[in-house]
């Protein structure tokens, strides 16, 4: 795990965000504590995923061997989301406007404290991905976005390696979708 610093961009991006304040440390430790069992699952099936897939890339036929397990490990985190998706969530759900690795953008139908640690549960279902994390919100500036609710910027203090890995990486494959959508656009 580690905490994140602001060397990451944000891409926009809709999704669901549930906010319940955090009582315990804001640290790796205090992350650990706090986190659901799924998304316990989540992260040790995730972190595993990295290691075994580094590994088999080395082989003289790691790409073949690599590529079917990656479809058997999406396979198990799509099922693993939608489990997910049907259990009861906890906390304030906000609209997330914008998600990177190091800080997350929403609209929050209520209040936030500036000074309270949140745990925060994202779901960016296009990536299908489920990120468990402690955040700080910090109020964006009044028209940064056209909203009725308050904007907040989530600063991430505490997330696994293998999940920020995955958001850095769904915040890139999210930035070449629009690259791409901007390029057949001005080709039309």
């Amino acid at each position: 795990m580690s905490r994140t610093d602001d060397g990451f961009f944000s891409v926009s991006h809709n999704y669901p965000v549930f906010l319940q304040p955090h009582q315990g440390e804001a640290s790796q430790q205090g992350l650990v504590d706090a986190m659901p069992e799924s998304f316990r699952m989540l992260s040790e099936i995730a972190a595993s995923e990295q290691q075994s897939l580094g590994l088999i890339k080395q082989l003289p036929q790691g790409d073949v061997i690599s590529q079917y397990l990656q479809l058997q490990a999406k396979k198990v985190d799509i099922l693993l989301q939608f489990v997910m998706a049907q259990q009861p969530q906890q906390g304030s759900e906000c609209q997330g406007l914008q998600f990177g690795g190091s800080h997350l953008l929403i609209n929050s139908p209520t209040q936030l404290q500036t000074d309270q640690v949140y745990q925060a549960r994202l779901y960016i279902k296009a990536a299908q991905l489920a990120v468990f994390c402690l955040v700080e919100p910090r109020i964006v500036e009044p028209g940064a976005i056209e909203s009725a609710s308050e904007q907040y910027q989530l600063d991430i203090l505490a997330i696994g390696e293998a999940e920020q890995e995955m958001l850095v990486r769904a915040s890139l494959l999210e930035q070449q979708k629009l690259l791409k959508l901007r390029q057949q656009a001005r080709s039309q």
